[in-house]
């Protein structure tokens, strides 16, 4: 039998589709004939001499962690370590390597090829909820929006959002990867609990004019630019938690009424939730 007849068949359509070298999330894999160099983007032209020379078996150890030793619970993260180099002889291996760094994220990529994508909504997916998960299911669709915003933005998340609630349109192609996101994740539901959770809690106002929350936005602004260290992704309890920071803007960028209209001394009452 020739050994590509045993390949799947999202492998080969990705191989269809990038008949040459591609990017694939944050890996460039440069090709030659049957034979794959994968690293990252960011040291795509580096010598492979420079650079840690890992097994196809070493890549999912090499995609726990990110560069500062923190582990990675979202996979999909824009944070891949770079420094490594990977020789994948073939295109199993090359499947094998990138299910590695992006566990189901070539079969993903496949399945989501057919309009319309198999994805499931949001509201079907809160809808078999139980637990303390249930609570997402009180968010109104401009708060799942929202929550969008804080935790699937490109600072967040490389996958292509195909999901979505009415009046959110799903991700562009051109601003994302070539992965899918066919359902919401583990970290966006936390996040979407999170919020529910919130939005229930009593309100503390804050005496702010204008430009002091121009400030505020800038700082959180800042701190989503250059996150803190030791600060779990997945710990949205955390104050500096970047999905935490995101929905307080959110909650910032919101309109009060009158705002436009009030006077420059004046004060604005805004929800801190």
């Amino acid at each position: 039998m020739h050994p590509s007849a045993s390949l799947s068949p999202a492998i080969r359509w990705l191989l269809d589709r990038h008949p040459d070298s591609f990017v694939f999330g944050q890996v460039y894999a440069g090709r030659d004939g049957d034979r794959f160099c994968l690293r990252s983007i960011a040291d795509r032209d580096r010598p492979a001499e420079s650079l840690q020379e890992l097994p196809v078996s070493g890549l999912r150890q090499l995609a726990q962690f990110d560069g500062r030793g923190e582990f990675r619970p979202l996979r999909s993260a824009p944070d891949l370590r770079s420094g490594w180099v990977c020789i994948a002889p073939g295109a199993e291996q090359l499947e094998l390597a990138l299910d590695q760094l992006y566990p189901g994220g070539v079969v993903d990529a496949w399945a989501a090829r057919v309009d319309p994508p198999p994805v499931t909504q949001y509201r079907d997916f809160v809808g078999r909820q139980t637990g303390m998960y249930r609570v997402a299911q009180n968010l109104t669709d401009a708060e799942v929006s929202e929550v969008i915003r804080a935790s699937c933005g490109v600072r967040q998340c490389l996958k292509r959002r195909r999901w979505t609630v009415d009046g959110v349109r799903e991700d562009s192609p051109d601003t994302k990867s070539d992965i899918a996101c066919l359902e919401p994740c583990a970290l966006f539901l936390e996040c979407a609990r999170r919020a529910a959770r919130l939005a229930q809690e009593a309100t503390a106002s804050l005496g702010l004019v204008e430009p002091d929350r121009a400030v505020l936005e800038a700082a959180l602004e800042q701190l989503l630019s250059n996150p803190a260290p030791g600060v779990r992704a997945g710990d949205l309890g955390h104050p500096l938690n970047p999905r935490r920071i995101g929905l307080l803007l959110e909650k910032l960028h919101r309109k009060p009424a009158g705002l436009s209209s009030a006077p420059s001394g004046s004060q604005t009452q805004l929800g801190t939730g």
